[in-house]
């Protein structure tokens, strides 16, 4: 009986575990908001401009050096801004930077953070921090796609969306309509009126040749979990293997254990 009791109480633990993973927002009338600032996620209202940009790929040895900010999130060959007239690749590689710096600023502002405290997110133990710093980097400094040389046009590949389930997560964001669904395509009204096209978040999970981010970091510097790491439904139905069959054929006695004469249970 106390081996049911145990059984029980961990698949209740699991299944908690499962809904909060999956569950950001709630339709009960007493929802109460956590961090849910406009936009929702750091850098979204931008990615239909940098989508219908014009991009040129360069090797990610080439653009590091130039990198401060986000250089210890980009570990990829990346796609830069392919300007009318020259442009040094310095100066391409400060201007997304900038971006980048600055919707990390105002998603901090908004979720009540004092971003000065917080100008160094690689040193940072804060999940949530580390989680927006990502993200708007990933957003800012898009993948190449794959087998792209140097100086070739590339499109731009969104973040995907396990880089903006990890900042949903790392943040708690909840908010009470579906704001939180990171893959999506609806008009939203504008309040000049008349309408406009958003969409979320690449429906791939990276690292992956057709969206940018998703590398993992070490769970233990509040880094996003490796989109192949088990999540707690694995777990439950990994338990639910292991234990169901021992619970249908009964504590195992004395006589049924081998080398254990004398033992106790």
């Amino acid at each position: 009986m106390h081996f049911l009791v145990v059984f029980v109480q961990l698949l209740s633990c699991l299944v908690f575990a499962e809904a909060s993973q999956v569950q950001h927002y709630s339709t009960n009338a007493i929802c109460r908001q956590n961090n849910c600032i406009n936009p929702i996620f750091p850098g979204l209202t931008d990615l239909s401009m940098l989508e219908a940009s014009s991009w040129q790929c360069q090797s990610h040895s080439k653009v590091r050096k130039y990198m401060q900010f986000c250089e210890p999130v980009v570990n990829y060959n990346v796609a830069v801004p392919s300007p009318n007239k020259s442009m040094p690749l310095s100066a391409l590689v400060e201007a997304q930077e900038k971006a980048a710096v600055t919707m990390y600023f105002y998603a901090l502002s908004g979720m009540n953070m004092e971003p000065q405290e917080f100008k160094h997110p690689e040193q940072s133990g804060d999940q949530c921090v580390q989680a927006v710093w990502t993200m708007v980097c990933n957003t800012y400094f898009p993948k190449a796609e794959a087998g792209c040389q140097d100086g070739q046009g590339s499109n731009y590949l969104r973040p995907c969306k396990n880089v903006c389930g990890a900042y949903l997560q790392a943040c708690d964001v909840r908010c009470c309509d579906e704001g939180t669904r990171c893959v999506f395509d609806q008009q939203v009204s504008l309040a000049e009126g008349g309408t406009v096209q958003l969409t979320g978040y690449s429906d791939n999970l990276g690292p992956s040749a057709y969206c940018t981010g998703g590398t993992n970091w070490d769970n233990n510097s509040g880094a996003p979990r490796a989109a192949g790491t088990l999540g707690p439904g694995a777990l439950l139905a990994g338990l639910l293997a292991l234990v169901l069959p021992l619970a249908r054929d009964g504590p195992a006695t004395p006589e049924h254990r081998s080398g254990s004469q004398g033992s106790r249970l």
